[in-house]
Formats: C-alpha cells, structure tokens, sequence
C-alpha cells in the first residue's frame, strides 16, 4: 500500500504540527495526515486522499518506521495537556477526526495503550460509532455471551471424558430449566454456576459502571449471594455454597477455576488494557484471594480484552506465555488430562484449546475433547473465543434459549 502521500505531506509542517498540540491549540491544517481516519468518513477530496482504507492500511501506518513513530509521539503530546476538552484543541469538526483515529489505531494495534488511554482521556472512552461501522467491528458482547454459551456447551459432558471433537453442541431437553438445574442426569443442554456467576458479575459491573466502578468489590459480593440465593442448586462448590450460606464478605484463598469462568464482563466493560487488569483483581479478590485464582481470572480477562480489541492470535498467545507454560497440544494433553478445578490446571488448557482452534465452534469442541471439567473450560476459552471470532448466530440463539428469562433480561438477550 503507498504510504509515501503520507511523508510528503508531514514533511514540511510536522515540526509545526507537533508544536502546536504542545501548546494546546491547533492553528494550520494539517489534521487529515497527521491523525488519519478511515476512508468513507470524509466527503472532501483530502479527506478521501489521506483515508486509509481498511485495518490493514492503519496496520502498515502504525508499523511504519517514521509514520507509526509520529502518530504515538503526537497522541503522547496529547495526553500530557492539561484539558480533556478535544475542543480546546482542535475546532470542529476536527475534534471528531482526532476520536476517529484513535479508534481506527486502537483496534488495528490490538489495544495499545496509548490510544485507549487518549480515548479515556478526551472522549471518555466513547469510540468512534461510525469508525467501528466501517471496520465491520466485532460485537464485544461476544466475549460475555462466549462463556455463557460456552457453560451451556460444556455442562452435559462436564464429568463424560468424552476424548473426542464430534459430539452434538446442544442437546435437547424435554425439562423445564429449572428442573435441570436440580437433576443434571435428564441429559438435555443447561447452564450452570458459571453461567450464573458470570451474569452476577455483569449484573454488578453494570450498575457500578456509571460511578466508574467505586466500590465494585462490594457490589460483586452482594451480586454474588443475591444470585447464589435464587440459583442454589446449579452446580456451586462447596467453599462458595459455605461463603454464600454465611453471608460472608471475607475471601477464603481459593484458586479455584471459578475464578476465571466468571471473568468476562471485566474485558467488557474494561476502557483499557490497565483497568482490565485492575478490574480483574476487583472482582476476583472477592473470594479467588490466592495469587494463582487472582492470575487465572487475569489471563482470562486480558486475553479476551486484546481479542476485543483486534489483536493477533500470535499477540494474544505470547502474553499469555507470561503467565504458563503453553507448550502443549490439545492432541498431547488429551489422553492424560482429567477433571481438574484449580486455575492452574485449567485455564492453561482452555488457552490452548482456544490458541489452536479455527472458529469459535471449533475452540468449544477442543475444550470438551479434553475430557475435563467440560463447562468450565469451555466457558473460560469461550470469553476469549467469542471476543475473537464472534458467535455464529444459530449458535449464539440456540445457546441463549437455555437461559431463563431473569438472566436474559439481566443480559439484555
């Protein structure tokens, strides 16, 4: 792609651009080249010159040795001012370019920083509406659906060993959900704690997202025994039925794989990539206090966050290096691996059932050819999956029929 429009353009003003963001106020013209946007959003015949035309032109910019550099040096000199008014900057409609590009560059990077920090800064977090339009933009509810229909997958071949890829994703019921919550044994498709915890999470983030999460910690407490009072009987462990029963407010260390099954409204509502790590902890100290539940919960959650935010397999695999060893395959770990609920013996594997799958179909089968604990697995690389591929629509319908209507209308499905 020619870029070369571009550097000629910069360079005789650039020195006087990046002067002028430094001083806080935009006085010559030069915002089409020095913060581009993508074509389609501009009628005039610079703004269709300087147009990049799809994510993979805003990739080439950013990876370019001196565009790439001056675009994160000019957003830099950005966030240094001391407004947050994107007016006091640039007259309009310029103010609106500056947010069209930092979302373009925020989902060509993968989520760099420095552009979801400009967007926090100027804008709120708000992006660009008719940007992510044009970017054909993934449906973020995606990662929040993809654990909960990833528990609905999973939940009848939980304790099946099942070793093996072909098996019906959805299995019909002749019972009444709440029927199946209590008798397992009737065989049909139905959802359990990991559904029903993931939606307290969401429930309390939710409410707490308008006072920019003060006192989400206690929020997801009581989220947690409001939910845990009307949903008894599906499928909780025994510590958190204890916690639930006590009305306890304290954590009891545990590394649970709870931790991280429940996680996916975090990169949801998450506004960048430091407060999803922050949020995470918020909601898992809660009762996952342990450095291994509080590292589960984080993997999941940043993983299914960089996937949002149109990150390579390859970037989203080589964080979660970090954290495990991943150097396994599915083919490897199938004959050994049993039903195991720690975070560190299950999130590994649901990371790796994700990393080496072609769709999200494809992930969910992994996941329950371990032969593990089926839901969870399929519930932690499900937020991951869901945020990456998308859900196909007669599995995302088909997942979503199982639910009762208290969590739908929670959901918003």
């Amino acid at each position: 792609m020619n870029l070369e429009r571009f550097i000629q353009a910069q360079e005789p003003v650039y020195a006087t651009a990046l002067a002028e963001i430094k001083n806080g106020k935009k006085a010559t013209h030069w915002v089409w080249f020095i913060f581009p946007q993508l074509d389609g959003l501009g009628k005039s015949d610079t703004a269709k010159l300087y147009g990049l035309k799809n994510s993979e032109e805003a990739k080439e910019y950013l990876a370019h040795n001196i565009l790439g550099y001056r675009l994160r040096e000019c957003v830099q000199a950005m966030l240094t001012l001391k407004t947050n008014d994107p007016t006091e900057v640039f007259w309009e409609p310029d103010d609106l370019k500056f947010c069209s590009c930092l979302t373009l560059f925020l989902y060509a990077s993968g989520g760099e920083r420095i552009f979801s920090d400009a967007l926090n800064k100027f804008y709120g977090g708000r992006r660009d509406k008719l940007t992510l339009k044009l970017l054909g933009a993934k449906n973020r509810f995606d990662c929040v659906l993809g654990a909960i229909i990833g528990d609905v997958i999973g939940a009848p071949y939980e304790f099946g060993k099942l070793k093996k890829k072909e098996f019906p994703l959805f299995i019909e019921n002749t019972y009444k959900t709440d029927a199946v919550l209590k008798d397992k044994r009737s065989g049909g498709s139905f959802f359990t704690d990991d559904t029903v915890l993931t939606v307290a999470v969401f429930d309390a983030m939710k409410q707490c997202e308008k006072n920019g999460f003060y006192n989400l910690g206690n929020a997801v407490i009581d989220s947690f025994h409001r939910y845990g009072a009307v949903y008894p009987h599906c499928g909780f462990g025994t510590r958190f039925r204890q916690w639930v029963s006590a009305k306890s407010r304290k954590a009891y260390n545990s590394y649970g794989n709870g931790a991280a099954m429940r996680i996916s409204a975090v990169p949801y509502f998450a506004r960048s990539f430091a407060e999803c790590v922050g949020l995470s902890k918020l909601v898992t100290e809660v009762t996952h206090n342990h450095p291994e539940g509080i590292k589960g919960a984080e993997v999941t959650a940043v993983c299914a966050y960089m996937a949002l935010h149109n990150a390579e397999k390859e970037q989203i695999q080589n964080y979660a290096k970090q954290y495990y060893d991943l150097s396994f395959t599915c083919g490897q770990a199938r004959p050994y691996y049993e039903h195991i609920e720690s975070c560190q013996e299950t999130v590994p594997y649901a990371l790796v059932s994700f990393f080496e799958s072609a769709s999200y179909e494809d992930c969910m089968r992994n996941c329950v050819s371990l032969g593990g604990d089926a839901d969870t697995l399929c519930a932690i690389a499900g937020s991951i999956a869901g945020a990456f591929y998308g859900i196909p629509d007669d599995i995302k319908q088909q997942g979503v029929s199982v639910l009762d209507d208290k969590l739908k209308k929670v959901l918003g499905v």
